[in-house]
């Protein structure tokens, strides 16, 4: 029987979850299965994806122990599959939760890594919520600290894909925002948790490796310079404790993932607070008026 989120009750356990959301695609299911053997269960959740997907998966996941097959008859965006997800993990009794992208290409080691990092954490007396890696859309820099000095930070954001947690937090916050589809969930999220008095911290470590779209190219000058703002934009912001990511390239999306980037934007501002109130419109700015224009012929383009 499914059980939303106010039904379910915290569970005090050591099982733990691997959480992917998956549409019309077929995850890194190679990477699921080596990372299947540090979880209880690895629960794929997926949204209403053609019959050809929907088939491979089911029948990879009854072929596989430890493998869950979620189907929904809909899409239902990002955020409800989370918190379905979420809620069927705790039907089967676990506490431990980690999220990724279904094409995150991650570090099995980030399993153990997570958990021995968040009793670390919390034997220094810090309320963690949510901790996560460094994600790159540049494989060369998979183990690579980027240059940061500390093992943690405390930031303002993550992305979803990486994200460790618990929950207790999860259900402490309210899960994900159903309001949110797809763009800005992970960071309505994140703001959640802190809202609801935890700490969001950085593992100062590449464990992941995934694309952002599809990465713009370095066949001109123009190209060149866009990608070398990009990379010096995302670090920058790694430094001021502002995200997880690091990317060295600009990310090519849909027309309509663009639009929704872009209405969404005002949810940013809304919450950005005074202190990072500038960063943010710079960022808003630049990477959702600007670049889309001067990369209209390559959005259009994109079928992704």
């Amino acid at each position: 029987m499914a059980i939303s989120l106010d039904q379910t009750q915290t569970v005090s356990s050591n099982k733990s979850a691997i959480i992917t959301i998956t549409y019309n695609k077929i995850p890194s299911l190679k990477i699921f299965e080596q990372a299947s053997e540090f979880v209880d269960y690895v629960i794929i959740c997926d949204n209403s994806s053609d019959a050809q997907t929907i088939l491979y998966l089911s029948d990879f996941c009854k072929s596989h122990p430890k493998f869950v097959f979620l189907k929904n008859d809909i899409n239902l965006g990002i955020s409800k599959a989370y918190n379905k997800a979420v809620a069927l993990a705790q039907n089967l009794g676990v506490f431990w939760l980690y999220f990724f992208d279904d094409d995150a290409q991650f570090d099995p080691r980030w399993i153990s890594i997570a958990r021995r990092s968040w009793s670390e954490l919390e034997g220094l007396g810090l309320r963690v919520g949510i901790l996560a890696p460094i994600v790159s859309n540049n494989i060369q820099y998979l183990d690579s600290t980027i240059g940061l000095k500390s093992s943690y930070s405390t930031i303002s954001a993550v992305i979803t894909s990486g994200v460790f947690t618990n929950t207790d937090v999860f259900n402490r916050c309210g899960g994900y925002n159903p309001d949110f589809f797809v763009d800005w969930a992970d960071l309505e999220f994140t703001r959640k948790v802190k809202q609801s008095g935890y700490l969001v911290v950085r593992l100062n470590m590449v464990l992941i490796f995934q694309a952002f779209g599809r990465s713009l190219d370095n066949s001109n000058f123009r190209n060149k310079l866009i990608n070398a703002y990009i990379k010096s934009s995302s670090l920058l912001s790694l430094k001021l404790n502002k995200s997880n990511t690091f990317s060295t390239s600009y990310s090519l999306y849909s027309i309509s993932r663009y639009k929704d980037q872009k209405e969404n934007a005002f949810w940013s501002m809304k919450h950005s607070g005074i202190k990072n109130l500038g960063f943010r419109l710079f960022l808003i700015v630049v990477h959702h008026l600007v670049l889309p224009k001067l990369l209209q012929k390559e959005i259009v383009l994109y079928k992704g």
